[in-house]
Formats: structure tokens, sequence, C-alpha cells
């Protein structure tokens, strides 16, 4: 999208509550059965699909507050930032773990990816808050990305400290 003049849309596709699974409720660190809020998103580029995200949050965070459920995905919707920043939970740290595989029959249609040789980048993303009264930290959210191989480009950058230099050695003098 960055190299082309395209608008990313995000397209909701549903959301609903549901009970942690033994899968999500460690990702979420809340016991198997905890209730969540999920949505799933469909997002396209000049309106070919590139990514479907699925994302689910502990409802004893967001239950009964205006953060319950997560953006309908529209564009000037609150971000996960701006949601979780107006319930006392400020958003510190995200971690995403990448991995190449084929898609499932269910990705294939949602991506249109009708080649059978594309495959997909699977991110799984855990983001972590703390409690601006308590101070209590968690893992507030978490998603399942999936985006077509053929229209993702992962770009990594990272500062590198100088490695610390070694003190001269010293000469005894006699």
């Amino acid at each position: 999208a960055t190299a082309r003049p395209y608008w990313g849309e995000v397209h909701l596709a549903d959301r609903w509550t549901m009970e942690a699974t033994p899968d999500l409720a460690n990702r979420l660190g809340v016991e198997p059965g905890a209730p969540l809020s999920a949505v799933r998103y469909r997002c396209c580029v000049g309106g070919t699909p590139t990514q479907i995200l699925t994302q689910w949050e502990p409802l004893d965070i967001t239950r009964g507050t205006n953060a319950e459920l997560p953006s309908s995905g529209a564009r000037g919707q609150p971000t996960n930032y701006s949601r979780f920043a107006r319930i006392g939970w400020r958003i510190h740290h995200v971690d995403e773990k990448y991995r190449a595989r084929m898609p499932t029959l269910e990705e294939r249609n949602l991506l249109e990816l009708f080649l059978t040789d594309v495959p997909v980048v699977e991110i799984t993303r855990y983001t972590q808050a703390v409690n601006n009264k308590t101070g209590a930290e968690r893992t507030v959210e978490t998603a399942t990305i999936v985006a077509r191989g053929d229209r993702v480009v992962i770009t990594s950058s990272t500062d590198v400290a100088a490695p610390p230099s070694k003190p001269a050695p010293r000469t005894k003098v006699r």
C-alpha cells in the first residue's frame, strides 16, 4: 500500500464473544473458559484481500466499558492503544512471532488465493499493558494475522549499540 497510491481497507467480518480455549487462555494469561471478546477483520489494498486478522481480548478487563467491543475497522475508529488508554491500561509492549506456511482452505477463500502455491505468513501477536492505578501488567490482546505471502513485505529495524570498549591491558612496571 505504501509503494502504490492505495489506501488499505479494513472490513469487519464478525464480532462475537467466546470462552477461552486452552491455547487462547495461555496466550492471554487467563483460565480456560474465561470470557473473551473476539473480532475478525479482512484487510484489502486496492480491493485485493491481503490479510485476515482475528483478535481476542479478555472481557474481565473490558466488560462494561467503552472499550468492550473492538473497533469496527472503519477509518477514524479508536486504535487498541486509545481504547485501552480510555479504561486505564497503557500498552507498552507488543511481541510478534512470524512463520510461513501454506494457507488453509478457509484462508484461501478469504484471501482469494486461487493459485495453490502462494504461502501465507502467520503472525501471532501479544499486546502487553500496565494498569495505571495498580501497576499490574498483563496481556490485554492477542491476535493471529494471516497475510498473503505475495502481498506482504516484513521490514525489521533494530538499533544496535556499539560493544563496550575494552580497557587497554595494564602493563606492570617494576
